[in-house]
């Protein structure tokens, strides 16, 4: 039973939290009574989302004066031309 427990505390140490946060979600999501497809989504979402979240972002040139910003939304939805308001 200690070999068993060594190496799973050993596989979460180096897994790291990326890999397991997704799977508790899916895992709890099938826990719950999701259906497979919807748990994995929400597990797999999680995943990405955590992911990018996590990744270092790249550093702003130096040659620029100014962090680049991102850009920006004028309106939502789709391009109609109309206001978006309901008469």
């Amino acid at each position: 039973m200690d070999a068993f427990l060594s190496i799973a505390s050993q596989f979460i140490t180096e897994v790291g939290s990326l890999l397991l946060v997704p799977l508790i979600l899916f895992v709890l999501g099938l826990v719950v009574g999701m259906k497979f497809k919807t748990a994995f989504r929400a597990g797999l979402v999680t995943g990405v989302a955590y992911y990018n979240r996590a990744w270092p972002k790249p550093k702003a040139s130096s040659s620029s004066s100014s962090a680049a910003s991102p850009p920006t939304v004028s309106h939502f939805g789709p391009a109609t031309g109309r206001s978006g308001c309901a008469a």
